[in-house]
This record gives C-alpha cells, structure tokens and sequence, in this order.
C-alpha cells in the first residue's frame, strides 16, 4: 500500500493519476494526511484575521467582525436585527427549551451559574469578578471608581445634572414623583409605604415606625420609635398605663397566661392585651380611625370571653360621648361579621374606671382603695358565665356615674348622643 504524505499538491495529483497497483494487480489505497496549520498571531497578540489595528480581513469598515455586524449585513445577524445564535425567534443554538441564553438558565445548569446556585459573578463566595478589593460591587464601589457613579460623585442614574434615567421631567426621582405617578405613591397621593389606608393592620403591627395604639402616625424619632407609641398617645397613657400594668400582674397572679394570637378569642384563663379591631371591613370609614384597640381580652375558667376596657376617669377628658358610642358600635359590628371565625358567640364588653365616681342626687364622690377595687373587678370576671345560645351583647359599667346609689345605669346612658340600643343592654354592676 503507498501512502503519499507531506507531498506537494502537484505531485500528489500526478501520483493519484498514476495509480499504483499493488503485487496482486488490485489498485493501491491512498492516504493523504493533512499537516495542521498553525496561524501566527499578529504583533497585538490576536488572530490577524480579527485584529482591528491590523485591520484583519474579518474586521469590517465599521470597525466590528463582518460576521456579526448589522450594517453589513453579518452572516451571523438574523432577519430579525440580532445574533442569529441568540434569537429566540429563530430558535438559535444559544437558547434553551426553557426559552433562556443557555449558560444563563439554572434548569439546564448553565455555566454562568456557580455550585452556590447564584450567578458566578455576583457570587461573594466564589470569588466573583463583579466584587472589587473592598467587598463591594465594582460598579458600585467609589474607591474602585465604579460605573455608576458620574463625575459629580453621585449615582450616575439619580443625578439630576447629568439627566439621570430615575429622574424625571419634573426634577424628582421617577418613582417618588405624584405628577408621573410614580411606583411609589399611592391612590391617595401618598408614599405607598406611609400610607396608614394603604399599610395593612398586619404590617402595621410587624413594623416598629407604626404607633402601637393608634395606628394612625408613623414614628419619627429613636425616642418615640423605642416608646413604640406618638407622642399624643404617650400624653394620653401616662395616667393610664399605670393601672393597666397593675391589672395585669393581678391576672397574672391569679393564674392567668398572657397569649399572643391573631384570633381574639383566648383559651380557659389566657388574656390578650392590645388587641386589635379592624373598621376596614365596613363599606364606610369610621371617623374614630380604621381600627380599635381592646385593652384586654380575657377568658376564665368558665370559658367566658370579655373585652375588658381600663377607662382612668371614665373617659370623661379628650373623648366626646359620641365617639365613646360609635366606637362601641363599630367593635361590636366587626366582631359579629367574624364571630363564626373566631369562635365567639357572645360580645361581653367590661368599662372599669379604676378612679372616683360621683352618686348626683347627693353630689357625693366615692373613692376607694385601687387593691381592693381590683380585688371586686377580678371576682366578677372569674364569676361570669354565657350560654352557648346566647349571642346577645353586654355592657357592663363599673365604678361610673349614677344618678343614686341603687341606680341600675350609669349616667352617661342619659346623655342625648347615646344610642337607644346600647342604652337597652346597658347595666351597672359596681
């Protein structure tokens, strides 16, 4: 068998003419083996044919590859004005069944994923290239001059001297701007995010910069946002908190166990302090706010639920008769639409004024000692029992005005702007 290799072209074809035979008289087989080319780079360390300074026969007059230049009409530039390979209309060779750059999807483990399951180059793990020395971003990284930062030393895209994409005809940043109706204002005309009709009751109590009692102010400053309550409330519960911090530690002492849950309805000798109603339920907004808060609710041992309500001074000062009443009106309706859900039958309300009340026939005022007065309010709500049927509502005063001694409605119920229905199911106990 004759192989021919490394032979000039000329010669190799004047061989194959000849064709040699073999000892047997059969044509002989002809191996041409190809010697690899090896291409020299150019001075700039590039293929030739790709140099841009060397202008490369592959480098057009528009100073891109001819194959991937649009304005030459590249081989690799589809109908389409893209890289053929990375058109998902074409279907190129770059794009994955999920319809992703192939090294970009997670789903076919694509190259520009590291094992860390994040993209190789923003991975702080792995070293990625789009951290600088400082352990930030590149792009982000003053020291570093990083990309996103212009020549007056702010974010190139929030500058306003250098026309930045996020910020507006008007001058302000794009998503703050009421007049673009920015992602962050609301239908109100709002900052979404301070908007107390926007902000759900849920997120209000999650967050710190929401008041604890009213709900109704963001807090502004560490003193108010460690206080957890605005400044009207902190005048307002001064004098209250104090009695409450002392009913509390006498349910506690009694064997009571203080629980925290969404339902309002705590188990056998459980109490809920600062629960929270909400109005937002009802088609018209309540003028007293979106919700209520209920001091505490507290279940005995007979599985009796009460909304016990710590009232310094009966509510006499910075609270009007009327909205004394609404406010009523409106926790009773909120609990009634979502009784089934909380499992409660009965709307027990408990109003104890921890302070003196006044018999108007005599004109006496009554004060008693706050222990002993505890003492009696404890052994009434250990005491109360409701019937499963029962689905009425209680209103119960305890230490409040009254016309006599054997009065069997605090006074407040005389008073014009008190509803007619509340008045019917109200009673004084003490």
């Amino acid at each position: 068998m004759h192989v021919l290799t490394n032979m000039p072209t000329a010669k190799r074809k004047h061989a194959e003419l000849e064709r040699p035979t073999s000892e047997n008289g059969s044509e002989a087989v002809i191996v041409t083996i190809k010697k690899k080319r090896t291409e020299k780079k150019c001075p700039h360390g590039k293929r030739r044919y790709d140099c841009v300074a060397c202008k490369g026969k592959g480098i057009c007059e528009h100073g891109r590859r001819r194959s991937t230049c649009k304005e030459c009409g590249g081989g690799s530039v589809c109908q389409h004005g893209r890289q053929r390979s990375y058109c998902k209309e074409c279907k190129g060779s770059a794009i994955c069944e999920h319809g992703r750059e192939r090294n970009k999807c997670k789903e076919c483990k694509g190259s520009a994923f590291c094992q860390h399951g994040r993209r190789r180059t923003t991975c702080r793990e792995c070293g990625g290239s789009a951290f600088c020395q400082h352990g930030r971003r590149r792009a982000e990284c003053r020291e570093c001059g990083g990309s996103s930062f212009c020549s007056h030393g702010r974010q190139r895209s929030k500058c306003k001297e250098c026309k930045g994409g996020a910020i507006c005809e008007h001058g302000r940043q794009r998503g703050n701007c009421k007049d673009c109706r920015g992602a962050n204002i609301c239908k109100h005309g709002r900052q979404r995010q301070t908007c107390k009709e926007c902000v759900s009751i849920e997120k209000m109590q999650a967050s710190k910069k929401w008041c604890k009692l009213c709900f109704q102010k963001l807090l502004d400053t560490p003193a108010r946002i460690a206080a957890q309550m605005c400044a009207e409330c902190d005048k307002r519960c001064k004098h209250i908190k104090s009695e409450e911090i002392a009913v509390e530690k006498m349910l506690i002492d009694n064997g009571f166990t203080k629980m925290v849950s969404d339902s309002i309805r705590p188990p056998a000798k459980h109490y809920k302090r600062e629960h929270r109603i909400d109005f937002r339920c009802f088609e018209n907004e309540s003028d007293n706010g979106h919700s209520a808060s209920i001091d505490f609710v507290i279940t005995n041992e007979n599985g009796a639920t009460m909304l016990l309500e710590i009232d310094e001074n009966q509510h006499r000062f910075g609270y009007s008769v009327s909205c004394e009443v609404k406010r009523v009106s409106e926790v009773y309706a909120s609990l009634v639409k979502k009784m089934h859900q909380d499992g409660l039958s009965v709307v027990h309300f408990v109003r104890y004024n921890p302070g003196p009340y006044t018999l108007q026939d005599t004109g006496e005022k009554i004060e008693e000692d706050r222990t002993e007065r505890r003492a009696k309010l404890l052994q009434y709500l250990q005491q109360c029992q409701h019937d499963e049927q029962d689905t009425r509502l209680y209103l119960d005063y305890l230490y409040y005005d009254r016309a006599h001694a054997s009065s069997e409605k605090p006074v407040i119920c005389d008073h014009p702007e008190f509803d007619a229905k509340l008045k019917e199911v109200a009673r004084i106990v003490f």
